[in-house]
């Protein structure tokens, strides 16, 4: 009896420790609003992507524009149903890219976002400032070849005459970081 007790005790210590953990499992709870209110260009109107899977990939660049980083796809299941399983795959329909930009000791310096939906596609540099990156990315964590990423924020163009669009971003993410695919 008192094996049992033990066995069951030690199975349930085992239970409790990070390997159930959702915060350490990979996982991906992304939705990303897009509102353009004016554009020459781009449809105007709201557009929200409920995204269900992540893929990352280093980025590496030598020379004189020399920079690394890291891409964060993110991807909604399909109105077919289909789930994207390779970045390929989901740049044929709606999806969001966080470009992560990183100094040479992995240090987040600037965080790009583009958002592509029918009739618009949105890049823009979210956060530069010191400030911006502490109030939206302080909760980034690079491990080798996992990236952690929980964000929400909103950024808006308010400065230019002929185009505004605001993001709006809630993101929860642990993925595996590929190597760079040469783009």
């Amino acid at each position: 009896m008192s094996f049992i007790i033990f066995v069951t005790c030690v199975i349930l210590s085992f239970a409790q420790t990070g390997i159930d953990n959702p915060s350490t499992k990979a996982h991906c709870k992304a939705t990303f609003e897009l509102e353009v209110k004016r554009s020459d260009v781009m449809k105007p109107g709201k557009h929200k992507l409920i995204c269900i899977t992540a893929f990352a990939e280093e980025i590496r660049r030598e020379g004189r524009g020399h920079f690394s980083g890291i891409d964060i796809f993110f991807a909604p299941k399909t109105a077919g149903g289909h789930v994207p399983k390779t970045p390929g795959d989901l740049k044929k329909g709606e999806y969001a890219t966080v470009n992560l930009m990183l100094d040479k000791t992995n240090r987040l310096t600037q965080v790009n976002m583009t958002v592509v939906v029918p009739g618009s596609t949105v890049a823009r540099t979210v956060a530069w400032k010191a400030e911006d990156l502490k109030k939206y990315f302080s909760n980034v964590d690079i491990k080798g070849k996992q990236v952690i990423l929980k964000s929400e924020g909103t950024y808006e163009d308010a400065e230019s005459e002929s185009e505004r669009a605001i993001l709006h971003w809630d993101v929860d993410v642990n993925v595996s970081v590929t190597s760079d695919s040469g783009r």
